[in-house]
């Protein structure tokens, strides 16, 4: 259902969220409603109603003297004024709907709403440097803003409606954590301890004989080799267009970026360190059980596990642990497909080496049957490893085909387009919105209905504004955005 909207007449340009939207000098309706939304998407407004609780004052404070409500300099511009009305019923719904990144869809809207605020003359607008703000759906502004010394009626309103937001605008609480660094140490801890591990358990396996041992320390040799593979997928992929940068790069024709989507490299090297993880997987298979038909037979061979390989096999465990949960916490601050495929390695790490050790040690102290004990836990590991990777061989396979996104991803992107542009005003219909993944990333498209009297300077904003916005969210790769009047409808 299309809410109300809201007719003016403007003077030709409304500027929300630095974007312009050129009407012609026509009349133009602004939908200050939830836009109607796809059949897929109807769960996220069933139940849901709007509670008015906007109760604007009657003077405007703006300047040095009041004047009636009507005279704000702010609402002078008709679009920022169907902006403003509409916050309330947009972070309303937000707040139903309740989805994971609901704080970072406030703070960008909020951003927006502040950057349209401070280009209106006002006499409490904070001066703020602009060079650094020029696109405040691409960048973020790391620079402390100044509390304004008095506050106008329409920054009580904001501070009402974003409490966490103005503050942390203003005071800049927010720690802003350099997430591209964070990534990078942590890949290069993994590679640096995946050699050291190496050279340790090589020692263990001298000392102790051990078939579990050695399935740890082949798995270890994998791990160098892959993390070479995918050192070499980085730096394959750092050749071609970065993330958030095709419109850019695209728009400047710049003919020195070889490769268009150089991001793939990375999904195809976590496939290749997939495919060779399984592969030792099976040959570990054939080695444990070629040891127990030996055992049956009689043929027993010793194994030695003293203190130095236990302290050895300890210190391992302990350092995978430490490093699967640093990769998890780096992921959580930025997406990168290459650390995620050492977290999961990390992972299986520590829970082979305390099969590994497990068996290795009931072997050792226990003898008797007990001897069975090394084989049989190199024969888990082996069928874990090989179905564990065999998965992620697959879901990479999905991922180069273009598989959909799931619904929960899609009710996140739904929930963007509505809530985190300043030019949703101008949508009065989305009319499909699909993801699909393009490797590791995925690709959005929308389609969007705008009204008749909307330019073509003024639909171009909206789609610029909404691909940008995507395009540098994480897990994103590529957002295009097709747009469409009552008038102008494509027919299949």
């Amino acid at each position: 259902m299309i809410g109300n909207q809201v007719s003016f007449v403007s003077n030709g340009i409304g500027e929300v969220g630095s974007q312009h939207f050129n009407t012609q000098d026509q009349e133009t309706e602004y939908n200050i409603d939830l836009p109607k939304i796809p059949i897929n998407f109807e769960h996220l407004t069933q139940g849901y109603q709007y509670q008015p609780q906007l109760k604007l004052e009657c003077e405007c404070d703006c300047g040095a003297q009041k004047v009636p409500y009507s005279q704000c300099p702010h609402f002078v511009d008709p679009a920022f004024r169907a902006l403003f009305q509409m916050l309330e019923n947009r972070l309303q719904h937000l707040d139903f709907v309740n989805i994971s990144s609901k704080n970072d869809i406030k703070m960008k809207l909020f951003r927006q709403v502040i950057s349209s605020l401070q280009r209106i003359p006002c006499l409490f607008n904070v001066e703020v440097n602009q060079t650094n703000k020029q696109n405040v759906i691409l960048q973020i502004d790391n620079k402390q803003q100044k509390f304004p010394n008095r506050e106008c009626h329409i920054y009580r309103e904001l501070k009402r409606l974003f409490p966490i937001e103005y503050q942390n605008y203003f005071d800049n609480k927010v720690m802003f954590v350099q997430e591209s660094k964070l990534i990078k140490l942590f890949i290069i801890l993994s590679f640096s301890a995946n050699i050291l591990l190496f050279c340790l358990k090589f020692a263990v396996l001298l000392i102790s004989k051990s078939l579990s041992i050695l399935a740890s320390t082949m798995d270890s040799a994998m791990d160098i080799l892959c993390g070479f593979v995918l050192f070499l997928a980085l730096k394959l992929a750092q050749r071609g267009i970065q993330k958030g940068m095709y419109q850019r790069i695209l728009h400047e024709n710049q003919t020195l970026v070889q490769y268009i989507y150089a991001q793939r490299y990375e999904t195809i090297g976590v496939l290749i360190f997939s495919s060779i993880m399984a592969t030792l997987a099976i040959v570990l298979f054939g080695e444990s059980i070629s040891y127990i038909v030996n055992i049956s037979k009689g043929n027993i061979v010793s194994i030695q596990f003293g203190q130095f390989p236990m302290s050895i096999i300890g210190f391992t465990i302990i350092l995978k642990l430490f490093l699967w949960c640093g990769c998890s916490l780096a992921l959580k601050k930025g997406f990168n497909l290459s650390l995620q495929a050492y977290r999961d390695d990390h992972c299986n790490d520590t829970f082979t080496n305390i099969i590994g050790f497990g068996g290795a040690a009931l072997t050792f102290y226990l003898k008797g049957n007990f001897i069975y004990c090394d084989p049989i836990a190199s024969t888990i590991l082996s069928i874990y490893i090989f179905v564990h990777w065999v998965l992620i061989c697959v879901s990479q396979i999905k991922n180069l085909v273009g598989h959909k996104s799931c619904q929960n991803t899609l009710d996140e992107y739904i929930c963007r387009l509505l809530h985190q542009f300043a030019c949703s005003i101008f949508i009065t219909e989305v009319q499909n919105l699909v993801s699909y993944s393009s490797g590791a990333l995925n690709v959005i498209e929308i389609h969007i209905k705008v009204p008749c009297k909307i330019s073509l300077v003024g639909a171009h904003s909206i789609c610029q504004s909404i691909q940008n916005g995507f395009e540098v969210l994480d897990g994103v790769e590529r957002c295009y955005v097709h747009i469409e009047t009552e008038e102008c409808t494509n027919i299949f």
